[in-house]
């Protein structure tokens, strides 16, 4: 498992793992979630295990990926959360050619994927 490292959450915070996959149109959409009350290495065992699994039984032209974000505790209970470019902290993509998945943790997250 890779190690990262990220501001801390906010007392008001959880993290949310969301795992996407490419579909035939080029648009990206939610494969699975889960949520980690401010353990961030137990979102990334399961970023990296939920993005090998899949790409395993799927094979890798679903191009699967991680967006890792901080919400907020009340958009979580409302049911009112998203991932977007305010929310994400840190995105996982798979190598499959050498199975090295790479953390991106600073800078922008393109989210032009999902508006196509």
């Amino acid at each position: 498992m890779t190690t990262i490292t990220l501001t801390p959450l906010d007392s008001d915070e959880l993290y949310v793992a969301v795992l996407t996959e490419l579909d035939a149109r080029g648009r990206r959409r939610e494969v699975d979630h889960e949520d980690f009350d401010a353990d961030l290495d137990a979102a990334t065992a399961w970023a990296e295990t939920q993005i090998r699994d899949y790409t395993a039984e799927h094979g890798p032209a679903g191009n699967y990926r991680i967006d890792l974000a901080r919400i907020d505790w009340e958009d979580w209970d409302g049911d009112t959360w998203t991932v977007d470019e305010d929310t994400t902290c840190a995105r996982a993509e798979l190598d499959p050619t050498t199975d090295t998945i790479t953390w991106q943790t600073t800078g922008h997250f393109d989210f032009t994927e999902y508006r196509r």
